[in-house]
């Protein structure tokens, strides 16, 4: 065996492919190069390909050249994946406790697996740990497993194993007996294939082992004794360790696997690499962690840390990437690797800002060509959608659950859904009542089985029922009540729906039946063939382990347990070294050379990672398996094979104390590592750069004046307005000028409501008046009072039972009191009166009002608000100038009190409208200042010319902006628009304002408020 050794991972590569360079004797002789991860593997060969060739002259032609990892090698040579991995010992260790846990070594675990029904994930959760520790005893303690299997149950010191764990050797013997191996008999069985296997390769190399099992050393020792190996590594050599104690901290593992190589072959050879005389911070560092030996330099940018708030980090990132690219030209995307820690937490932020977008005016960072890898696992529609039933079976199954599981891609490709077809869906299901529940026996699990009420199957039958029946008809099947459906593309995803939930009930009743694996792959089948287009070739895989699987039965949680489990062995295609910029979870390529290498969200709190305590593990902590030194060699690994850059992103503050948060352990070391480059000067200070974000400043319409001020230069001649428009526009300025000119509907600037999923038993006010508002118009149309209740019942809104029927009777009490006090105004017919009022300064104003007689009728379920009034006023002024004979009046019956707004004279009337429409002109083009509240509680005061109480128009004003975001939208603070100086021609003549505010008040509100009366 031949060493060498060199601080640069290229230098390594080179190497390499200077010694695999010769050509051997035999022209058909193969190459083996073991790795120790994918992402080196993958970079190596195309290195390799620049060095080998057949005519040695770079022609990227490597062949005859296997590169392997190790844990690749290791199955090749055993024909078959380790049954030693904790996986595969999942399986084995079930049947095992079945077939022991009777005995009465295995009291303790009995009574730790018999709390099944509380608690239903324990028994999944201790066969996964016990595999993993067994695993682990194979890997690193063979010789106090090698002693079980000889009857003598010792720990690793010679000491007996107590009685409370000696359900732990008599539970491996027998796992052996089921396996019918021993984990030393598959060692014998990989040296004896190793030794025979070494005649197959010409020349065999290891590559940058970073930590070697005994069983990696056994495998080197056999390929060994068959023939020379070559090994290359980027180890700190002799003495490193005497140069401090951080870089001993750094690169534990690797001093580690220097050892096992020591014990192989003792002497080492260091390539040599071009020597600076005036080495960058960085090459500094490296070299002295190579050599022991630092080399003095100075400050300089090669070494960069950046903090700030965990939620700014991505904006630092994507600076500092624009900041690269544009003050380098040549450094090209994939010469940069960013490695973040924790990346399910920063997945969606990163794929945000660093989503490609080439198109000419987008974002400069979205222009970078970039790769994010979210996880190591493959990802799979088929494999997503059984995860999520999982939980849907065994959880509530709400509302949203079924929303999300119809907006699925494999659900939306099974059944054709478009993005419309999920906002009609999600109408579908929240006006059908559905809560959560699949059916009565699937509410047993949570002892409500008594109450059909909000299931989704429920909900079905409303919509079905909806299909043949009309909603207006009070007509209902037993407990369903029809909710209504009539265009025939929503009848066609009610069709889709139902065979979603149908099938979704199927499974909520079989899944939860315990059964052997081979009926769980049944199971999975038929729910993939029945849910989406096709089963994919990964879930195919998945599911053929579970039909080769031989274990007793396991329940829902376990086979859910295993799914994952299986599923995550499976690692997704890498995307890196394809020429964009890679963005990979942390420790996936390390050691592989950029020259610029990005360490990304870094926090103290999470990296190092803190190990998991196993109190049942007889050899206590495995310091190999130690998750602290594992970061530790990642942070080691990227500072070594950054070749011209390192930067480091980290959390910097606190985010609920905004207090400065300490560093991670490891950029502590690399401080103190700078500081002996450097001596005598603060690292901190040079090379931390903090990020604390300014005060926020959105961009606010109310800076750009001139989409504020009145833009009416001409007059607008023969131009139509409709009597809704200019009604809406007057019941809410800022709303109205909002849609019409920026395209803003309310629900787009408002938090939208989550979907409901819990039965209806506090009721909101906005839903005790969706209720009342129903009712009332219902008795209005001339139903019954017991019909209207028992539709109510069974709509779904009302809680179940008797406090339903009673929350119904007082809703269906308040809506005939109310319906009863219009009862009078009713004795007219309703006639339909238009007109079409035309003015050569503000264009024609058309429409129609319902009237019954003289009278314009509104029944409200709730209070009579100044918005119903002032759309009642802008009617009746209308109707007065068109009929001026006939004695107008407009009538709002409300919960509590019964408004009267009466027709001025017709002069009075075509004054106070063309004042209306001319303001109304203005107020399309720019909004109006003219809140409603605040409003008519001001016209209250002007009206009667009593003082004006500011402090109680400045509580409606706070009222409005908090209820209406329209209004805080336009006017962040409502001072600002108290402030606008009054109009010239808004003004009256009989009075002047300062403020446009309070012209507009007295211009439009105080005329209606004269006319005013309570019945």
């Amino acid at each position: 065996m031949k060493r060498y050794s060199a601080a640069c991972v290229t230098r390594l590569a080179q190497g390499l492919g200077e010694s695999l360079a010769h050509v051997p004797a035999d022209p058909f002789a193969k190459d083996l190069v073991l790795t120790r991860s994918g992402g080196l593997q993958r970079w190596l060969t195309q290195q390799l390909s620049t060095h080998v060739g057949t005519t040695g002259h770079g022609d990227g032609i490597c062949a005859g050249i296997h590169v392997a990892t190790m844990a690749q090698f290791s199955t090749i040579l055993r024909g078959k994946p380790s049954p030693w991995s904790s996986e595969a010992l999942i399986a084995p260790i079930m049947t095992a406790l079945n077939d022991l846990g009777s005995s009465k070594e295995f009291l303790q675990v009995r009574r730790h697996l018999a709390d099944s029904e509380s608690r239903p994930r324990r028994r999944a959760s201790f066969t996964k740990m016990t595999a993993e520790r067994f695993s682990s005893y194979a890997t690193w303690n063979l010789d106090m497993v090698s002693c079980w299997n000889q009857g003598a149950f010792v720990l690793p010191d010679g000491s007996a194993i107590s009685s409370e764990e000696i359900w732990q050797p008599l539970l491996w013997n027998h796992l052996c007996t089921l396996i019918n191996s021993t984990p030393q008999e598959d060692l014998a069985l990989i040296q004896a294939q190793a030794h025979s296997l070494r005649s197959d390769y010409n020349r065999v190399a290891l590559f940058c082992p970073s930590i070697l099992t005994p069983a990696d050393e056994s495998v080197l020792a056999s390929l060994d004794s068959a023939g020379e190996i070559l090994v290359f590594s980027a180890a700190p050599v002799d003495g490193c360790r005497d140069l401090t104690k951080i870089s001993s901290k750094l690169a534990v593992h690797q001093q580690r696997s220097e050892e096992v190589l020591k014990r192989l072959c003792p002497p080492v050879e260091i390539l040599a690499t071009v020597s600076q005389d005036n080495p960058t911070l960085l090459k500094a560092i490296q070299q002295g962690l190579h050599t022991s030996v630092i080399p003095h330099t100075s400050f300089d940018d090669s070494i960069e840390i950046h903090t700030g708030y965990s939620d700014h980090l991505g904006e630092i990132l994507t600076d500092q990437l624009i900041h690269l690219l544009n003050e380098d030209p040549s450094l090209e995307p994939r010469e940069i690797l960013v490695l973040v820690d924790q990346m399910a937490d920063h997945y969606p932020s990163l794929s945000a800002l660093l989503r490609p977008d080439m198109t000419e005016g987008s974002y400069c960072s979205h222009r970078i060509r970039g790769s994010v890898v979210h996880s190591e696992v493959a990802e799979d529609q088929e494999l997503a959608l059984l995860s999520s039933l999982f939980g849907l079976v065994q959880g509530r199954a709400t509302a949203e659950d079924l929303m999300n599981l119809c907006g699925s891609k494999a659900v939306m490709a099974r059944f054709g859904f478009q993005d419309l077809d999920l906002d009609r869906l999600n109408q579908l299901i929240q006006s059908s009542g559905i809560r959560w529940g699949i059916n009565q026996e699937h509410r047993r699990i949570h002892s409500m089985e008594s109450f059909p009420h909000n299931t989704w199957m429920t909900g079905l039958g409303r919509m079905v029922l909806g299909v043949a029946l009309n909603e207006e008809d009070l007509t209902y099947q037993g407990t369903i009540f029809p909710r209504d459906v009539v265009d025939s593309d929503v009848v066609s995803l009610v069709e889709s729906l139902g065979q979603i939930i149908t099938q979704v009930r199927t499974y909520a009743g079989t899944w939860l039946k315990p059964a052997e694996p081979p009926e769980w792959a049944s199971r999975f089948r038929t729910c993939l063939e029945a849910l989406t287009p096709g089963t994919s070739s990964l879930a195919r895989r998945v599911i053929g382990v579970f039909e080769n699987q031989k274990s007793p039965e396991i329940s829902l949680v376990e086979a859910r347990t295993q799914l994952e489990e299986i599923w995550s062995t499976f690692a997704r295609e890498p995307s890196f070294l394809n020429g964009n910029l890679g963005v990979a979870p942390l420790g996936s390529m390390s050691g592989v050379p950029h020259k610029v290498i990005i360490l990304f969200g870094l926090d103290s709190n999470s990296f190092p990672t803190l190990p998991t305590i196993d109190g049942d593990n007889l050899v206590g902590f495995c310091p190999e398996e130690d998750p602290r030194l594992r970061d530790r060699q990642v942070f080691y690994d990227c500072l070594m094979s950054a070749q011209d850059k390192l930067i480091i992103i980290h959390c910097g503050y606190d985010p609920t104390t905004t207090h400065r948060a300490p560093e991670p352990a490891p950029v502590v070391d690399l401080l103190a590592l700078a500081e002996l480059c450097v001596p005598g000067c603060d690292a901190r200070k040079a090379l931390v750069h903090d990020h604390v974000p300014m005060v926020e400043t959105r961009a606010r319409i109310s800076d750009h004046q001139a989409l504020l001020e009145p833009r009416i230069t001409r007059k607008e001649s023969a131009a139509q307005v409709k009597i809704e428009d200019l009604c809406e526009l007057f019941m809410n300025s800022a709303a109205y000028w909002l849609k019409r000119n920026a395209m803003i509907l309310p629900s787009a600037i408002t938090e939208p409501d989550p979907i409901p999923t819990a039965i209806p038993v506090d009721l909101s006010p906005l839903d005790s008046w969706a209720i009342t508002n129903r009712m009332v118009r219902l008795l209005m149309a001339g139903n019954r009072g017991e019909e209207i209740l028992n539709a109510e019942l069974r709509r779904g809104y009302l809680p179940p039972g008797r406090p339903g029927i009673t929350l119904g009777q007082n809703y269906l009490s308040q809506a005939q009191n109310t319906v009863h006090r219009a009862r009078s105004f009713l004795s007219e017919p309703l006639s339909w009166p238009s007109f079409d009022l035309d003015s050569d300064e503000t264009g024609n104003l058309v429409g129609q009002v319902g009237v019954r007689g003289q009278i314009l009728l509104e029944v409200l379920a709730g209070k009579v608000n100044p918005r119903h009034k002032m759309a009642a006023w802008i009617k009746i002024l209308a109707l007065k100038v068109s009929f001026p004979d006939q004695h107008w009046r407009a009538v709002l019956v409300g919960r509590r009190t019964t408004v009267t707004v009466n027709a001025p004279t017709i002069n009075e009337a075509h004054q106070h409208l063309e004042y209306l429409r001319k303001v109304g002109m203005r107020g399309v083009e720019s909004p109006l200042p003219l809140p409603e509240l605040p409003s008519a509680q001001l016209a209250r005061y002007l009206a009667r010319n009593f003082p004006i109480n500011a402090y109680e128009i400045d509580e409606n004003f706070i009222k409005q902006w908090n209820q209406d975001p329209s209004w805080p939208l336009i006017w962040p603070d409502y001072h600002q628009m108290q402030a606008l100086g009054s109009l010239s021609d808004e003004e009256n003549s009989t009075r002047t304002f300062e403020s446009r505010f309070e012209s507009l008040v007295y211009g439009v509100y105080v005329p209606m408020v004269k006319q005013e009366g309570v019945l």
